[in-house]
């Protein structure tokens, strides 16, 4: 269900339905939470990071953006050198 919300987010950010994106993200974000799915925070608490940042919630952008990448490295997951440049980037903003 994370995954298909998740995508569902990403076609709507393709065809320029931002509140939809927010909301899909939203919903597959608070679902990772609730069961403490290690995969679905990665992943979705990039793109939930990244949304709350533009949303001018920078802070807690950033924090969750954050969390992404701790749960990347602990667990091991691969290719979590863009999350570093993105927190970066976004701490310089």
């Amino acid at each position: 269900m994370i995954a298909t919300l998740h995508n569902m987010a990403m076609i709507a950010f393709q065809n320029k339905d931002y509140q939809k994106d927010y909301e899909y993200t939203l919903h597959a974000y608070q679902l990772a939470a609730e069961t403490r799915d290690a995969l679905g925070l990665f992943h979705v608490g990039q793109r939930y990071g990244q949304i709350l940042h533009a949303m001018g919630k920078k802070e807690e952008g950033l924090r969750t953006i954050k969390t992404s990448y701790t749960i990347g490295k602990q667990a091991g997951f691969p290719d979590i050198d863009h999350i570093a440049e993105l927190i970066k980037q976004l701490e310089k903003s």
